[in-house]
């Protein structure tokens, strides 16, 4: 009987035991998940219908600090604007804090590499000179939303909120024609640099539309920055397959940027047609290397008409076809005049080709010049020659 109850007796202290370590295990998660909770509901309740409710909602919030911005990311993408806008307005109070310890870390170069994934991306292309890293914070503090979602889950909607303000205020650019401005769209071409990116059409040509503006090419040419942006807007307009190609190719055209051949490359080779290909070839023209001889030569067979000139020779009709520019930008390209080799109208303002007098009065001409380069270049151009089947022999002039 004494065995019975000291056998009752040890399995009522195992029990008590059990019980208590359950209690402290569920007391410590429920400690682990109340904050959570709160900030979880202090996310909802900033829209609530009374005003002390969401004053209080976000005052718990920003003191919750960088424990908050999860919940806040949440609640930015609500249906409800009212909690949109309070929750983007927190969170980037919260994020500035965070930045201002890291800011004169950054400013004195001492930042560690992998502590803040926007400014690694951003030394891929940029110097880390003084001027560089001054843009730099002056672009956290304008965008420290967009910069923190580098390499983040929220990259993707935070680049398309950021250039949804932008276009949104686009219209009034005399607000742009500050530093500030600047500073937003350096940000967002940076972001748009990042491969894992994908900008649609639209904010491909609204961001080097915004690049040519007169305020922001007087940055890009007189300020201390202008290296740091220089480097940037070169990065955007290499980003192959970033579609409109022509935009970066516009870009490229407005501030004589060698890396144009980059889009030009890509439209010549793409099925791209009109005027925008004749951009590329001319492009390519003043531009290019020995490597775009075969891509040009592929479109000596393209017969599409460009457009129609008076040639000032004899008051008679000269047509433009693609073939025609392709042919005047080979001849560029070997440091030949066209005119010496058959396209007799061809002439060019302080280096560049004038679109008006490139082709040709009949397709006599044409097909001959065309041949003449054929020949020509089996003798003047050894690299990459075509099959068989052109002039086996050449001559110059």
């Amino acid at each position: 009987m004494a065995g019975l109850h000291r056998g009752l007796w040890n399995a009522e202290r195992a029990w008590s035991r059990a019980c208590f370590a359950l209690a402290v295990i569920c007391s410590a998660a429920i400690a682990d998940a109340s904050p959570s909770a709160d900030l979880s509901r202090a996310a909802r309740r900033l829209g609530s219908s009374a005003f002390s409710e969401r004053h209080e909602a976000g005052d718990v919030l920003l003191k919750a600090g960088p424990s908050a911005i999860p919940f806040l990311r949440e609640a930015a993408a609500s249906e409800s604007p009212e909690i949109r806008f309070r929750a983007l307005g927190i969170l980037e109070r919260i994020e500035l804090q965070i930045l201002d310890g890291q800011k004169a870390e950054i400013l004195s170069g001492s930042l560690p590499e992998g502590q803040f994934p926007a400014w690694d991306c951003y030394l891929e292309i940029v110097d880390d000179s003084p001027p560089a890293r001054r843009l730099f914070v002056a672009m956290l503090e304008r965008s420290p939303h967009l910069m923190l979602s580098f390499r983040t889950p929220e990259f993707q909607e935070a680049f398309d909120r950021k250039m949804g303000e932008w276009a949104m205020s686009s219209s009034n650019w005399g607000r742009r024609n500050t530093p500030d401005g600047g500073e937003e769209l350096t940000g967002l071409m940076l972001a748009a640099c990042q491969p894992e990116l994908n900008p649609s059409p639209f904010q491909v040509q609204l961001l080097s539309r915004s690049a040519e503006y007169t305020w922001f090419q007087t940055q890009v040419n007189g300020s201390e920055r202008k290296d740091a942006l220089r480097s940037i807007l070169s990065a955007w307009i290499q980003q192959t397959g970033r579609s409109p190609a022509d935009a970066r190719l516009h870009l490229a055209q407005f501030y004589r940027f060698r890396e144009g051949v980059t889009p030009a490359r890509e439209i010549v080779d793409g099925d791209t047609k009109g005027l925008e290909v004749q951009n590329a070839i001319l492009f390519l023209a003043i531009y290019g290397e020995e490597v775009d001889i075969p891509r040009l030569e592929k479109l000596l067979d393209n017969s599409t008409e460009l457009q129609s000139f008076q040639s000032p020779r004899l008051n008679q009709s000269m047509k433009t076809q693609i073939r025609d520019v392709a042919l005047a930008a080979l001849w560029k390209l070997r440091k030949e005049d066209p005119v010496n080799h058959g396209m007799k109208d061809y002439r060019e303002q302080s280096g560049v080709p004038r679109v008006g007098l490139i082709g040709f009065r009949d397709d006599e001409e044409r097909l001959a010049a065309i041949e003449h380069w054929r020949v020509w270049r089996k003798h003047g151009v050894k690299a990459n020659l075509p099959p068989d089947g052109w002039a086996i022999e050449g001559r110059r002039g």
